[in-house]
Formats: C-alpha cells, sequence, structure tokens
C-alpha cells in the first residue's frame, strides 16, 4: 500500500526549527547590537562635530579678540593728548608692530574716508579703501564687516572724543592663520578639507575649498541667515548634497557674523555601521544554511524511520502479521519498532484468540441463545445451575402426523425434512427476537421475554406463530417433494410466570423455562387442530391492541391441571404468506 504524502512534511517543521533557532537569536542580537552601534556611531558623530565646530569657532572667537585688543590700543594712542600727533603716530605703530593679529591699521576720518595707513614692517597692503558706512558707529564693540574681494574681513572700531566720533580705525583680518588648522583637523578626523568651513549669515564662504566670497549653496548651512544668527551650535542632521547623504553640523561665532560648519559622507560617518549590518546579514544567512543543512540531514535519518515504520503499521492494519521492523537504532525510535515487532506477536496471538472465541460464540449458538452466549462470553453470566423468575411466552410448535410417517422413510430423509423445517422456524423465531428453547422430535419449543427482558414478548409469540404457519402453507410443494406429503403444524401458545435459567447437572446442563406456563403451553399445542394457533387468556390479554384477531373457544380442560383453560384461536387476517424465497437465511458468522 502506497503511503500518502503528508501536507506538512517532518523535514520541513524540522527545518523551520532549527532555522528559527539558528537565525532568530543571532539575528535580533545583531539587530539589538546594529541599534548600539548606530546609536553609539551618532552619538560619536555628533561629538565630534561639534568639538571640531566648537575648537574652531574659539580659534576665531580669540582671533577677534586680538583684534579687538590691537584696535583699541592703536585708538589709544591716537587720542592721548599729552604728546604730539607724530608721537601719537609712533605710539601707533609700535603698538600694531607688538601685535601679531594685525598688518596694518588704516585711520579714517569720521566720514569714513581714509587718512593714514599704519603698517607692519615689509607688510604689502593693497590701497585702502574708504570704511562702508555699515561699519560708522558708536560704541566699544569691534564692528565686523563683510568679506573683501581678497578674502580678508573688514574690522572697525569708532574713535570717540568727549562722546563725539572724530574718526574711526580699521583694519582687515586674515583668515589664512584659520585655514592651516583647519587642514589639521580635516585630515586627522575627515580626511579632507572640504569637510570644514567657515561662513558668514550672507552664507558666503570665508574659509574652506575655495574660499572666494560668494554664497555657498549647501544644504549644510540651511536656515542660516542674519535673523537666526545666534552663538552656539545646532544639531547633526542628515542631508543630501550633489546627490551624496551627509552627515554635518554647523555653530555661529559668538559676537560676529560668521558660522563654522563641519560635514561628512553618511558612508564615512556610518562605515563601521554599515560593516556590521554587512557581518550580520552573512552570518544569518551562513547560520541559516548551516541550520537547514542539519535540518535536511537530521530530518531523513528520522522520517525514513518513520516511513517504515508507518508501512509496517499500515500492513499491520491489513492483519498481516509475518513481517517485521528492523531498525539497528539505540533512540526512541528504535525502542519503537522493538515494541510494534513484540506487538506483531500479541496481535497474531490476538487473533487467533478471537478466531476462537467466534468458533465458541458460533458453536454455543446452536445451542443457548443468542444473547446468552454475548453474556456468558462477555462474564456477565455464568454456567452454573439455577435460575431466575421472569415473565415469559411460551411457543411449542408440533408437525401433525410426523410421527407415523418415519415409520415409512429412511432415517436420513427424515432427518433432511426435519433440519430443513427447524431451520426456517428457528429463523423465525430468531427474527422476532425469540429464543429457540430445544427440538423434541419432531417439536420446537420458543420462548420470548427470556433471557433479555420484552415488554411485548406475548405480541413477538403470536406473530411468529403466524408466520411459522404461513411459511410452512407457502413450502408445500417442497414438503412434497421430501417426505411425499403436505405439512401441518399445530400451534400452543402461553404467558406467565416461570423460572429460567441453567437446569441439569454439573456436568450437562441445558438452558430452559420451568413451569406450569410452559406445563399449559405444551398442553394448547396438544389439542391444536392442523395448521391452528391456540393461545391462553393470558396471552391475549398480554398482547394487547396489537391487532390480532382472537376467537373465544371457551373453556378447555388440559390434561395434568384441575382448573380450565381458557383458550382462544390465533389469526392476522391481513397477513400474506411469505414465499419460499423471501425465507432469509440465518446470519453466519464465520470462525475465522
Amino acid at each position: 500500500m502506497t503511503l500518502a504524502r503528508p501536507r506538512f512534511p517532518f523535514a520541513l517543521k524540522l527545518g523551520l526549527v532549527a532555522v528559527t533557532l539558528a537565525v532568530v537569536p543571532p539575528a535580533t542580537l545583531g539587530v539589538a547590537l546594529i541599534g548600539v552601534n548606530e546609536r553609539a556611531v551618532q552619538e560619536g558623530s555628533r561629538e565630534l562635530q561639534l568639538a571640531v565646530v566648537g575648537d574652531i569657532a574659539g580659534w576665531l572667537t580669540e582671533m577677534k579678540a586680538d583684534a579687538h585688543r590691537a584696535l583699541s590700543s592703536v585708538r589709544r594712542a591716537l587720542v592721548e593728548g599729552e604728546i604730539s600727533d607724530d608721537e601719537r603716530l609712533r605710539l601707533a605703530q609700535h603698538l600694531l608692530e607688538s601685535t601679531p593679529t594685525l598688518d596694518h591699521v588704516v585711520i579714517h576720518e569720521p566720514s569714513g574716508e581714509v587718512i593714514d595707513v599704519l603698517l607692519q614692517e615689509a607688510s604689502r597692503v593693497p590701497v585702502a579703501e574708504p570704511l562702508p558706512a555699515a561699519l560708522h558707529g558708536v560704541g566699544a564693540a569691534l564692528r565686523v564687516g563683510p568679506p573683501r574681494a581678497d578674502g580678508r574681513v573688514r574690522v572697525a572700531l569708532p574713535i570717540e572724543v568727549g562722546g563725539r566720533v572724530t574718526g574711526h580705525v580699521s583694519s582687515a583680518l586674515s583668515l589664512r592663520s584659520v585655514e592651516g588648522r583647519l587642514d589639521a583637523l580635516a585630515r586627522v578626523h575627515f580626511a579632507g578639507r572640504q569637510a570644514v568651513r567657515v561662513v558668514d549669515t550672507e552664507r558666503r564662504l570665508l574659509v574652506g575649498g575655495d574660499a572666494t566670497g560668494e554664497p555657498v549653496a549647501s544644504p549644510l548651512f540651511a536656515g542660516l541667515d542674519a535673523t537666526t544668527h545666534r552663538a552656539g551650535a545646532a544639531p547633526s542632521r542628515l542631508y543630501v548634497e550633489d546627490g551624496t547623504p551627509m552627515v554635518g553640523a554647523w555653530a555661529a561665532v559668538e559676537g560676529t557674523p560668521w558660522a563654522v560648519g563641519v560635514q561628512q559622507p553618511e558612508a564615512v560617518v556610518y562605515a563601521s555601521l554599515i560593516e556590521m549590518r554587512r557581518l550580520v546579514v552573512l552570518a544569518t544567512a551562513g547560520a541559516m544554511v548551516v541550520a537547514l543543512v542539519f535540518a535536511l540531514v537530521l530530518a531523513r535519518r528520522l522520517t525514513r524511520p518513520i516511513a517504515e515504520l508507518a508501512t509496517f503499521a499500515r500492513q499491520l492494519s491489513a492483519h498481516r502479521f509475518e513481517g517485521r521492523v528492523e531498525l539497528n537504532r539505540d533512540d526512541e525510535l528504535g525502542m519503537l519498532a522493538d515494541a510494534m515487532n513484540t506487538a506483531v506477536v500479541d496481535l497474531r496471538a490476538h487473533e487467533a484468540r478471537l478466531r476462537d472465541e467466534l468458533a465458541i460464540r458460533v458453536d454455543l449458538g446452536r445451542y443457548l441463545p443468542g444473547e446468552l452466549v454475548e453474556q456468558i462470553v462477555s462474564r456477565e453470566s455464568d454456567l452454573r445451575l439455577g435460575g431466575a423468575r421472569c415473565e415469559v411466552t411460551v411457543l411449542f410448535a408440533d408437525v401433525c402426523g410426523f410421527t407415523p410417517l418415519s415409520e415409512h422413510l429412511p432415517p436420513e430423509e427424515i432427518v433432511t425434512a426435519l433440519n430443513e423445517l427447524f431451520t426456517l422456524m428457528t429463523e423465525i423465531v430468531f427474527r422476532h427476537r425469540g429464543t429457540v428453547d430445544k427440538f423434541i422430535g419432531d417439536c420446537v419449543m420458543a420462548i420470548w421475554g427470556a433471557p433479555t427482558p420484552q415488554e411485548d414478548h406475548a405480541a413477538r409469540a403470536l406473530r411468529a406463530a403466524v408466520e411459522m404457519r404461513a411459511a410452512v402453507q407457502a413450502r408445500q410443494e417442497r414438503w412434497r417433494a421430501l417426505v411425499g406429503m403436505d405439512l401441518a403444524l399445530s400451534i400452543g401458545i402461553n404467558s406467565g410466570e416461570a423460572v429460567v435459567g441453567n437446569v441439569g447437572s454439573e456436568n450437562r446442563m441445558a438452558y430452559t423455562a420451568i413451569g406450569d406456563v410452559v406445563n399449559v403451553a405444551a398442553r394448547l399445542q396438544g389439542r391444536a387442530l392442523p395448521m391452528q394457533i391456540l393461545a391462553s387468556a393470558e396471552t391475549r390479554r398480554q398482547a394487547g391492541a396489537a391487532g390480532f384477531d382472537f376467537e373465544d373457544l371457551g373453556d378447555n380442560r388440559v390434561k395434568g391441571r384441575r382448573k380450565a383453560v381458557k383458550t382462544f384461536t390465533v389469526d392476522l387476517p391481513k397477513i400474506e404468506p411469505r414465499r419460499t424465497s423471501e425465507v432469509q437465511p440465518l446470519p453466519r458468522i464465520d470462525p475465522r
């Protein structure tokens, strides 16, 4: 027998379990580590960028402070009242030369026009220009202007005497010194100078890259203008520049219109994270492949013996006990194979016992009622002598004139005819759930209501009697062929209380009914005419409205009984005799 393919094979289940166990834990751990690494990388990148931005911003702030101090010194020298103008200029020149931050100072009139220029020794400065109006004003704060064409940034302080502006001093700061610092930071931390830039509030590039003073369109400084310019750092963020994902941050330089920005490609910032993701994916894929291979090998080792056991189990279900399953294994499957082999021996023995028991049932059924056989086999009853009182209906059916006939026929023909007649009558008794008590020569004794109680036992006995008479009448041609004459039955039926059980000796016993009800039924059968059914008044009463036609014959004296028995004939006008072909044979039980 071909085994059906399972819809959810064990190999697939084992593979899924193995893959789950091999992939889920490392994948979960990998995702968790990636998350931790991502946060660490983000935090480290942010701190690095803010540190660089803060360093450059501090450097620029210090440069501005140095310029402020230098211009303040020159301004004080120019307003010194106790010395001559030449001495003032010489003092201012001396102060300028002692300040490395500025390489020149321009002295302006209140209107901004140039009065004089003080130079560091060996310095070459382009022709001084008038001071823009944006740098005019009153106050001690250093004013910072936009970058010039040469990339320098104009700074200026007013000269005040008696609360009145009498002129200005200015200079142009060169951010070249910052570029060197930017180069060093870029090489160490960002592998490129383009990473660090200095712009003003108009986003004009002052330092970094091609510092031409022209506005830059980098998204790094998105949102930076004169109104949003505040001291402090902006948070690190992601953006796209020239099609490349970038990570950057910027910070405003306190007291100046400048901002310092740092940016890096996202692939560079998250290089370790990307590598970790790649390793996690490779490790997960490798674990999955190894788990699948292991699961397939293990499943093959498991499913092959399971298939053999399943085939062997189907053989057992088909009652084929000649085979054995051989599994040379030391695990549970091997134990199961040994158990199934042992079960084969037990099943074979059990089946042999069942066959014997069926044979016993069949044999006992030839002598005892079927219900009693079942009770004996199931140990609900035993074969001890004794009986119990119960309400029964007893039927006697005798073949009229059969005894004289036996004088003229060979015994073999008599036995053949009796066997066929008794078979017919037994089938009818069984069909109406009665019990064949015994065969007495050419007479049959049957009872209803025992061993299984029946509320309608009287009606069942009457219907069986009418059907017996009709069946014998329908087979007259057969009887004439067997014994050379027609057969007729005389039937007597009585109902009442009897003792039903095993009667006899310890060595030989019979299941029968004992009591007056049996004797009366036998006497009624003896008084019945051929093809006549006589029933007692008790049987008529217990049958009730069962659809029978009763004809009262009055009281009849029966042999051995003082009291007369009220007797009735029984008929069923509407019943039609069964044809020979309609008589159903007894069910046969194969003893095998």
